[in-house]
């Protein structure tokens, strides 16, 4: 068996294709389509670097003709172009990240008021359209645009496993793209152990964390206006802000210094890991304003550490994790006073024991293993069909 990955040089696809090594050995090969530089991996098997740009399409989809599988972390359109092209007795996995199927009907409410009047400002007039990409409000929409979403949903029709962080997603890409009529698997990018760097430590602090990149589905804005309005004492709101839309960022950082006053503290710069953990254990409360599944590892690791999680309901995160077992409050409740300390001894416990039953690295190695053996399964039921329709013919003629 032969599996191609296509996906970034995300930490996140590292992790995963490196387990799929260790359960197949030999049978993985990984193509980075990212215009940054490849960086180290812990995945140590074939791996290639191409650009995604409409030269290397074929490029790769030739290369990708020895695959029985193939493996789109996040279907971009890159790797959309090139999985419409496929063999059809190749198995395509689509293992979403959310951007590429939060589209459509599903598109239409992820950001507040105040994040689109922010975006129209940095950028000259535009907002998001249903597809996640930035037009002149009521322009219609561009005729690349509506060529690359049918091809999104040729791809979806002839997809077999589809997977996304979280169980819930999957309404959400039925509804997205009705084609799909394959099986929903359960691969995880991260476990307990590589979501929370701080291991068992508990959160030591007050201050409030929020949001998780400069992406506008964070709806910053939004959040600080709730947070403007509550007693905040002494406590720093803490903005994680080193990746995603500059000219978004920026905004954002005006936004909350306005609102904030000292109270906003923003991360635009990388720092050390070591320095920025310590900086998040101090956060006692957690503020994720997402209308979608976003940020999910970090929501993880603020449950880890006993961190007090608000989610807009919105969110399909939020009924899911509290059916789960999680204590995560609503946004409205941002309005009341705020809890001092991390959670309960108890509540701490209980929590740390349901992210054990789903991101546990044994459940998380499980998942996968399955999912891998049925893989084989699959590809060695096609290999004994093709060789059976090579000599039928053959019999026929004797």
């Amino acid at each position: 068996m032969k599996i191609f990955h296509i996906g970034s040089d995300s930490h996140f696809v590292d992790y995963l294709v490196a387990r799929f090594e260790r359960l197949a050995p030999g049978a993985n090969v990984l193509v980075q389509a990212t215009s940054r530089d490849p960086r180290p991996v812990e995945f140590t098997g074939p791996s290639s670097w191409v650009l995604p740009t409409s030269e290397n399409v074929d490029l790769v989809v030739e290369q990708l003709q020895a695959a029985d599988v193939v493996v789109v972390h996040a279907m971009s359109d890159f790797a959309a172009l090139v999985c419409a092209q496929l063999p059809p007795e190749v198995i395509v996995v689509w293992s979403g990240f959310g951007f590429d199927y939060y589209r459509g009907e599903a598109a239409d409410d992820l950001y507040g008021v105040r994040t689109l009047n922010l975006l129209k400002r940095v950028h000259r007039g535009k907002v998001p359209d249903r597809l996640g990409r930035l037009v002149v409000e009521g322009q219609p929409g561009s005729l690349e645009g509506a060529a690359l979403d049918m091809v999104r949903q040729t791809v979806a029709r002839r997809t077999d496993f589809f997977s996304a962080p979280a169980p819930p997603d999957l309404d959400v890409f039925t509804r997205a793209f009705p084609g799909f009529r394959g099986e929903y698997r359960q691969l995880n990018y991260g476990d307990i152990v590589s979501m929370c760097r701080a291991g068992d430590a508990v959160a030591r602090g007050n201050d409030i964390l929020v949001g998780n990149s400069a992406a506008w589905t964070n709806n910053h804005l939004e959040t600080f206006r709730r947070l403007a309005d509550t007693d905040l004492g002494s406590r720093r709101v803490v903005v994680p802000l080193t990746y995603g839309d500059n000219a978004y960022r920026d905004g954002v950082v005006r936004g909350g210094e306005r609102l904030l006053g000292e109270h906003f503290f923003p991360i635009v710069d990388h720092l050390p890991i070591e320095e920025y953990l310590d900086i998040v254990a101090g956060c006692g409360v957690a503020v994720f304003l997402h209308r979608r599944q976003q940020g999910l590892g970090n929501i993880v690791a603020a449950v880890q550490q006993g961190t007090h999680v608000y989610l807009d309901r919105r969110n399909p995160l939020y009924a899911w994790l509290r059916e789960l077992g999680l204590d995560i409050h609503r946004a409205a409740e941002l309005q009341e006073a705020l809890p001092e300390g991390p959670v309960d001894a108890a509540s701490l416990a209980r929590h740390r024991e349901v992210l054990a039953g789903f991101w546990g690295t044994d459940r998380v190695e499980a998942n996968l293993a399955r999912f891998v053996a049925e893989l084989e399964k699959r590809v060695s039921a096609s290999a004994r069909r093709a060789r059976r329709q090579r000599v039928l013919p053959g019999r026929r003629n004797r």
